[in-house]
């Protein structure tokens, strides 16, 4: 019962800061969970698709790295049409 109240089983998830620390352990936790697809952002491209790629081969859902800086409006407009692209977040 406990496992359906956190169930994301289908969902598409977005998560900043997802190639390490907590950001990391939300995106595993969501693919754990069901997800179908989680986005990680983050600045480095190479960190993001290593940790994609590590957080894909653990689960049946589907990680995908997008690389950008949040810190303006630039950047997040950049991630919206990324993220756009590729799902109905």
């Amino acid at each position: 019962m406990i496992q359906n109240l956190f169930s994301m089983t289908g969902k598409i998830c977005l998560v900043t800061g997802g190639s390490s620390g907590l950001g990391s352990y939300m995106a595993a936790g969501f693919l754990a969970a069901g997800a179908a697809r989680v986005f990680i952002t983050g600045r480095s491209e190479d960190k993001l698709s290593k940790k994609a790629d590590e957080l894909s081969a653990l689960s049946e859902g589907q990680c995908i790295p997008i690389s950008g800086d949040l810190s303006d409006l630039e950047g997040v407009q950049v991630l919206a049409e990324r993220s756009r692209r590729g799902s109905h977040i």
